[in-house]
């Protein structure tokens, strides 16, 4: 029988060996008396890696109205975004009707910038290529995608310029795979994340439709992936490619890298990853406790895809889960590294411990870097009007594609960071020692307080 995702790490498991180093969260025995503030009995602390700060919850808990949140980071701007959010999705709570949210969302292509080309392209599949047992009528046909350009110097009033040929000169190039959670969302929804990547990282962005789930479900994403790196390779060299993505996106992009690594193929110079969902087993303790804070539903209700045997759309049962092509986070290294591996998570967004174990324990080895934004929620990235913290992490984004395809000395480098939400201070950025990592998963599970109402 098939277990529950929600369950803990079965007991033995590598995660569970991991969970129980875990150190108890650290004991705070400064009073700071300097501060001027004395928390409330209704308040709790939240341990910081920059010390402690004082939150206090929003809402009141005998009201069923959707929850209201705030972090003690979040300036008005932010707390209006993400609650905007929540409240919204709590409103749409219940069965999902996917052709209607694909119907509304077909219609929304968020504005980019006057800057910005944009060459439609059509991929072919590689027929040559069969997965995990695909059937070869799974491989045929053609992948919708798009090159994304970014050159300052165009000057247009208007909408975004489609063109049948790119002027500028970019050496590098970006495979994007967007996100939403392999069953919602296009290239032209997350346009407003691609041109700030072309940007950013003075690259080509080609962004594609992998095909959706449940009408098609795992390995069929990940064959479309594999296709259209491949075809990126026959005129750009694989040191000058990165391959990159949000959310499922990075989830599918990093089980890109390992079907390349495990089947010798050519390799890129980088994989770069905003709030990858790695975990659809969802083992970690954030998952559940980060749910005050973070954008993202704990569950999806479809009841005519949905059951106890099978939990996501994206995979035909749960016996699936744990398969590295699916959930990376039980992938494990070789003598064959990946690439250099950047991922950027927000300290309050459910999948947040995936990031943290997969960087820490099962890929320690690997060239990697990690970067942990304070307070930020689930790809924070795209609420760059609200949020400028977010333009801070779209430009070390671009920094870091940049560097690997220019810098060999990549290859080598791990680097564990904390980006501070403080625009006062310019976003400080430090780094943190695994042991803090390990404190910080910690961090939320302690039983909260009868919270009181905070107005936004």
């Amino acid at each position: 029988m098939s277990t529950s995702p929600l369950q803990p790490t079965p007991p033995g498991s590598p995660l569970a060996q991991h969970e129980q180093r875990l150190p108890a969260p650290a004991v705070n025995n400064n009073n700071n008396k300097s501060r001027a503030h004395t928390p409330s009995p209704t308040s709790f602390s939240m341990p910081s890696l920059f010390g402690e700060r004082t939150r206090t919850p929003d809402l009141d808990a005998k009201t069923s109205e959707p929850t209201l949140t705030s972090h003690p980071s979040w300036d008005r701007a932010t707390k209006l975004a993400v609650n905007g959010i929540r409240v919204l999705t709590a409103l749409t709570e219940g069965p999902v009707n996917l052709a209607k949210i694909r119907k509304v969302r077909s219609m929304v292509t968020l504005p980019t910038n006057t800057g910005v080309h944009i060459e439609p392209v059509s991929i072919p599949r590689r027929s040559d290529i069969l997965i995990d047992k695909m059937v070869q009528e799974e491989a045929e046909g053609a992948i919708d995608a798009e090159w994304v350009t970014y050159d300052a110097n165009h000057i247009e009033v208007g909408p975004v310029t489609l063109k049948q040929g790119d002027t500028t000169e970019h050496t590098t190039a970006v495979l994007y795979l967007h996100g939403g959670g392999y069953a919602l969302c296009s290239r032209k929804t997350h346009r407003s994340l691609t041109w700030k990547v072309a940007k950013n990282a003075q690259a080509r962005v080609l962004a594609i439709d992998y095909r959706l789930a449940p009408e098609h479900v795992y390995p069929l994403a990940l064959h479309d992936a594999v296709s259209a790196y491949t075809f990126m390779l026959r005129e750009t060299p694989a040191d000058k490619i990165v391959i990159a993505g949000d959310s499922a996106g990075a989830g599918l992009a990093l089980a890109t890298a390992l079907w390349l690594r495990d089947n010798k193929i050519e390799m890129p110079a980088g994989v770069a990853l905003m709030s990858p969902w790695i975990d659809l087993s969802h083992s970690l303790p954030s998952f559940q406790h980060m749910g005050r804070f973070d954008l993202l539903r704990e569950k999806v209700i479809d009841h005519t895809v949905i059951s106890d045997d099978r939990s996501h759309f994206y995979v035909r049962d749960n016996s699936y889960l744990k398969n590295p092509y699916v959930s990376p986070l039980f992938a494990s290294e070789t003598d064959t590294p990946l690439p250099p591996i950047l991922i950027q998570v927000g300290e309050c967004e459910r999948l947040r411990d995936e990031s943290l174990v997969f960087a820490t324990s099962n890929f320690k080895s690997n060239p990697l870097q990690l970067e942990i934004y304070e307070g930020m929620v689930h790809v924070f990235q795209m609420l760059s009007t609200f949020i400028k913290i977010s333009d801070v992490a779209l430009e070390r984004f671009g920094s870091f594609i940049r560097k690997v395809t220019e810098d060999g000395d990549m290859r080598s480098q791990r680097k564990l960071v904390w980006v501070r939400n403080d625009q006062k201070t310019g976003f400080p950025v430090r780094t943190i020692e695994q042991e803090e990592i390990e404190q910080l998963m910690k961090v939320g599970q302690e039983p909260v307080p009868e919270p009181v109402q905070d107005g936004l």
